[in-house]
């Protein structure tokens, strides 16, 4: 079974932040890259669970017959068993029609995680390529997946 890969060195110290930690200055700003935008939420239950919720929401509505992602992405998920912590990693791929492997680059990515803190289970949603408005629409799904809630939500967002 493949290593399931950690959040980035800038994810994971965006997730470590203080809340209301203050931005970067203009000049952080300027010389760094801009950050993937990430969504962390605490949910009660077992990893293992909550991947299943959400990867069953995921194929259904994101990758259902009309689906707003199925033409031009792909879905790759890794998941460690129950006996191992249960970690998933669910990443969204560009679809590559000129290469033998249709992953192309990744487009957004779901971490599901113990959560050392609480016991229960942290999903961080992060977006790398897809516009502000479908990340938001997926964090949203993804959220409540997780809880435990079915169907495919009402986004206004073609093919949903």
């Amino acid at each position: 079974m493949p290593t399931i890969p950690p959040l980035s060195e800038g994810a994971t110290a965006a997730l470590d932040a203080p809340p209301g930690a203050a931005p970067p200055s203009p000049q952080q700003a300027q010389s760094e890259p801009p950050q993937p935008q990430l969504h962390p939420i605490s949910i009660e239950g077992r990893p293992t669970e909550i991947y299943e919720r959400i990867a069953r929401g995921a194929l259904a509505c994101w990758f259902g017959p009309s689906g707003a992602l199925k033409a031009n992405y792909v879905y790759h998920a890794d998941a460690e068993p129950p006996s191992k912590g249960g970690r998933a990693v669910i990443v969204i791929h560009e679809r590559d029609r000129s290469a033998d492997n249709p992953k192309g680059l990744r487009a957004y990515r779901v971490v599901i995680e113990t959560d050392s803190r609480t016991g229960g289970t942290t999903v961080v949603t992060e977006n790398l390529k897809l516009s502000e408005l479908l990340a938001a629409a997926m964090d949203a799904d993804a959220r409540r997946w997780g809880t435990g809630a079915t169907g495919c939500g009402a986004t206004g967002i073609v093919g949903w």
